[in-house]
């Protein structure tokens, strides 16, 4: 195989996976958005189980933005600039939202306590945690064990780089699938309610113009 064959064959790589982590990436983005939109609209997590959610889907938020805005070009145009003290600040950019949801996740069973006399809420907390923790289980096992058994790159890939962005995006989703539907009635009864003191205060001036009229 020639150079300029092997550097073709190694761009339409680098092509490939960029592509895969962009688009994990965004998903990554749009699931951990609608995780904090549905968070801080569920009356339900208005508690410490809730900030722990919330702020755990800001530090997926932040770990989606640098592998779409950073690792993915930097993939492409393979540059050398990755390894250079801009691409450090990003690593470690990048560790720190990791450090956050680890810390954040060893906590969240001792939130689940707060809840005994709300069993059903207590079961659904306890569900999400428990699939959250899945997916943190199979970053880890995979980026520090699995990996090492491979020498191919697209295996060492996707037991490494994608393991690693798939569980913080998967984590955003979890959220959603949990708390989505409480969230949307939590909005339709804020409105509602909205809607019935604007009632209220219209009835109220109307019956006090015709009093005093």
């Amino acid at each position: 195989m020639s150079n300029s064959t092997t550097a073709a064959y190694l761009s339409l790589e680098n092509i490939a996976v960029s592509a895969i982590i962009a688009v994990v990436g965004i998903f990554g983005l749009l699931s951990n958005a609608a995780a904090m939109i549905s968070v801080r609209c569920n009356p339900v997590l208005r508690s410490s189980f809730g900030v722990l959610c919330f702020s755990h889907s800001v530090a997926n938020f932040g770990v989606m933005l640098v592998f779409v805005f950073w690792v993915t070009p930097m993939t492409v145009i393979h540059s050398d600039i990755s390894s250079e003290l801009l691409g450090k600040i990003f690593g470690q950019i990048n560790i720190m939202f990791w450090d956050i949801m680890n810390h954040q996740g060893s906590g969240s069973t001792v939130s689940l306590a707060a809840h005994k006399k709300r069993r059903q809420i207590e079961t659904r907390f306890f569900m999400q945690t428990l699939y959250q923790n899945a997916l943190f289980f199979y970053e880890i096992s995979n980026f520090y064990y699995v990996t090492v058994l491979f020498t191919d790159p697209w295996a060492v890939f996707f037991t490494s780089t994608f393991a690693w962005e798939i569980c913080h995006a998967f984590d955003g989703f979890v959220v959603v699938l949990f708390n989505f539907h409480l969230s949307f009635i939590g909005i339709h009864t804020t409105k509602t309610r909205s809607a019935m003191i604007s009632e209220h205060k219209k009835t109220t001036s109307a019956w006090h113009i015709v009093t005093n009229g």
